[in-house]
C-alpha cells in the first residue's frame, strides 16, 4: 500500500477519535482519497456559530463550499 495512503488513514482514525466535536471528517466507502470535513467556526472569532463543509480533491488539496 503506498505510504501516502496509510498516513491518511491513520490521520483520518487520529480525527475521528479524537473529542473536539468542532471537527467531523467521514471518507467516502474506503477511499481516502475523497474526504468529506465539516469544521465549526472557533469560539470568539468572526466565525463563531458557522459551519465549513470542504471535500477534498484529486490532489489532495482541500475546496471549501461558499
Amino acid at each position: 500500500m503506498d505510504q501516502s495512503i496509510i498516513r491518511i488513514s491513520k490521520e483520518l482514525g487520529d480525527i475521528q477519535k479524537n473529542c473536539d466535536l468542532s471537527l467531523a471528517v467521514a471518507c467516502r466507502d474506503i477511499d481516502v482519497r475523497n474526504v468529506k470535513a465539516l469544521i465549526m467556526g472557533p469560539h470568539e472569532t468572526p466565525y463563531e456559530f458557522g459551519f465549513f463543509e470542504a471535500d477534498s480533491t484529486q490532489q489532495f488539496a482541500i475546496r471549501f463550499h461558499k
